[in-house]
């Protein structure tokens, strides 16, 4: 669950890197939301590794499939968001407060 919810914050942080890289702000909020899901994904494709190192009880095998689709969806969130970077700089205005940039 912890790991679900990373992924639904760094999706909201990379979402918000976009908008900040529309308005011509540093993209530092948007790099660091694509590495923070490209670990999140790196932790849930290796839950099967920490996941008794932290107390909890390894179950069948279910967990681990929860595990995996939740790394798939992080490593794919952070696809999207690479791959949105260039639309965003291609398509933001070239004008800048009444002047061209």
């Amino acid at each position: 669950m912890i790991l679900l919810l990373l992924v639904l914050v760094a999706t909201v942080c990379a979402v918000a890197g976009l908008v900040g890289l529309w308005r011509r702000r540093d993209p530092v909020l948007l790099t660091t939301s694509i590495i923070g899901l490209a670990v999140i994904g790196l932790c849930a494709f290796t839950a099967d590794v920490w996941f008794d190192w932290v107390g909890f009880n390894r179950g069948d095998g279910q967990v681990f499939i929860g595990f995996y689709l939740i790394g798939i969806g992080a490593f794919g969130i952070a696809a999207l968001a690479v791959a949105a970077t260039p639309l965003v700089l291609a398509l933001r205005s070239k004008s800048r407060g009444g002047e061209q940039a």
